[in-house]
């Protein structure tokens, strides 16, 4: 019992010394606005001292995440590329941003880039007594342009998986789910024809993108759908891509529910005054009917009843407001960045070409490139001013 006793407090004892010794403090923290072309707030400058593992450090960081509190007028989306820093116990002599002690360059469109610089380069190891430190802060920075959606690079990569096989077992996506998520990760899937069964057989499988390369509609994608889409034309792409891009889908199973509201029910052969839907739960099967409703006009009530037979369950209302909310706001819908890309499967029973086999649907993951806007030299707005130019300098008392 003694040794057990010992042995703990001893693990114990270890234990503090180590949290104590890796323990960081940060202190005497200030912040300056960050401005970019002497007159766009587009961040702020915070510096602090640290204690660390036994030593002092000033941390000096540039983030044009937000601004100080009690600044207003705050631009977000500037990046920097440059950031040139002064910290001495002396004033700045010039403004020359290159000849600064400090400077990260390179920097690839970073919104906080950070300097963490021993105490002991300004002050040795003296630890008492009033010390100060002036600092300097410029930095080159862009405003970032918009993402633009790079439907190209999404389909040749679909496309690599066009002419795979795949064994599929009756009703069930699960193999060419699985065969695409080896690609593009986890996705979610339906099935986009009603009635259209899956055999228990090998097939060989033809994948496509709903949108071109261009971002314009892909009408051939049409052809793979049922007929209500057919007739639809355009919209019905508009409408999938938009449906599979909202919380009830992309969260399906959560349990939580989503705020549809007061709807107009003007969604395809419904008609009336608009509707309160308030707050509901849905489900895959909703969604799967939503789906067929859209490309092969199956009626909302089509599995309303639990005792239908199909295995499947969707109350008309849930579907209703699937079909009305995404009526009134998904016909010119086109996904943009970090969105989701409805993709097609066709697959084909080589023995009988011309047997009617399930397309599915997929949705994938749309990437883009972000350039650059306006760019302009920033500094940290500081309480003396430069001879030449708009910089300033402050002073940070040292604790």
């Amino acid at each position: 019992m003694r040794t057990l006793l010992r042995g703990t407090v001893a693990a114990v004892a270890v234990l503090v010394l180590s949290v104590s010794t890796f323990a960081q403090t940060y202190y005497n923290t200030i912040e300056k606005p960050l401005y970019a072309g002497q007159s766009i707030l587009i961040g702020k400058l915070v510096v602090q001292q640290l204690k660390e593992n036994g030593q002092k450090y000033f941390v000096i960081t540039y983030d044009t995440t937000s601004a100080p509190a009690g600044y207003d007028g705050y631009v977000p989306g500037w990046t920097m590329q440059t950031t040139h820093l002064y910290v001495g116990t002396a004033p700045p002599k010039k403004s020359a941003p290159g000849r600064f002690p400090f400077k990260h360059e390179g920097l690839d469109n970073v919104t906080v880039d950070t300097y963490k610089i021993p105490y002991s380069q300004f002050f040795g190891t003296q630890c008492s007594g009033s010390k100060k430190l002036y600092i300097a802060a410029h930095a080159d920075t862009c405003e970032a342009g918009e993402c633009v959606p790079d439907f190209a690079s999404l389909a040749a990569s679909l496309a690599a998986a066009n002419g795979s096989t795949a064994s599929l077992d009756q009703n069930t996506p699960a193999a060419f789910a699985e065969l695409l998520s080896s690609v593009f990760g986890p996705i979610l899937a339906w099935c986009v024809q009603e009635d259209a069964p899956l055999y228990i057989t090998n097939y060989t499988t033809q994948f496509l993108l709903t949108y071109n390369a261009d971002g314009t509609s892909n009408t051939a994608a049409l052809a793979w759908m049922g007929t209500g889409a057919q007739a639809m034309g355009v919209t019905a792409i508009n409408y999938l891509n938009f449906l599979i891009n909202q919380p009830y889908v992309v969260n399906c199973g959560s349990g939580v529910p989503f705020h549809f509201g007061v709807i107009p029910n003007v969604a395809f052969d419904q008609g009336g005054p608009p509707t309160d839907y308030g707050d509901l739960v849905i489900t895959k099967d909703d969604i799967q009917v939503a789906i067929w409703h859209i490309t092969n006009n199956t009626p909302l009530d089509e599995y309303g009843n639990p005792g239908n037979g199909s295995g499947m369950y969707a109350p008309a209302f849930h579907v209703q407001a699937i079909v009305a909310h995404v009526a009134a706001n998904g016909a010119n819908f086109v996904p943009g960045c970090g969105d989701y890309v409805l993709a097609l499967v066709d697959p084909t029973y080589a023995p009988k070409p011309t047997l009617v086999i399930q397309n599915l649907g997929f949705a994938l993951p749309l990437s883009g490139t972000t350039g650059t806007g306006n760019c302009e030299t920033a500094w940290a707005k500081g309480t003396t001013r430069f001879c030449t130019g708009w910089g300033s300098y402050f002073v940070y008392n040292v604790k």
